[in-house]
């Protein structure tokens, strides 16, 4: 979904919150309840905690720009993935969802155009 925006900033850590942030927006805008944003443990952490319906999503969002040489979901490796659900595991461990039957991690994947290009956002859904 292309959306419109700034230039996306420069230095990694704001890089990473400006693309959560608009990650959280995109997902609201389709529906989604964000419960929980940057949840960390010892060991794994997991970007966006979200929910629609009978789904409970813990998202993964990856930003680059459009002159890297892979597409954003491409960096989500093994190592990410076992952090993810190491983290997953906690969280629900913190806070129980029994009225939730679906469980699935999901990757946002924001690949930034440049200072007039704008931004791309896509959903993978049960990405790994």
């Amino acid at each position: 979904m292309p959306v419109p925006s700034r230039i996306a900033p420069r230095d990694h850590a704001t890089r990473g919150a400006w693309a959560e942030n608009l990650a959280a927006a995109v997902l609201t805008a389709c529906g989604y309840a964000c419960l929980d944003r940057r949840f960390r443990v010892p060991g794994g952490e997991i970007d966006l905690i979200v929910r629609r319906g009978d789904v409970l999503a813990f998202v993964e969002v990856k930003a680059r720009s459009a002159d890297g040489a892979a597409e954003p979901e491409c960096f989500v490796g093994s190592g990410q993935r076992r952090r993810v659900r190491r983290a997953a595991l906690a969280w629900l461990a913190a806070h129980p969802q029994p009225d939730v039957p679906s469980l699935r991690f999901d990757v946002v994947a924001v690949t930034h155009h440049g200072a007039e290009g704008g931004v791309d956002v896509r959903h993978l859904a049960g990405a790994f």
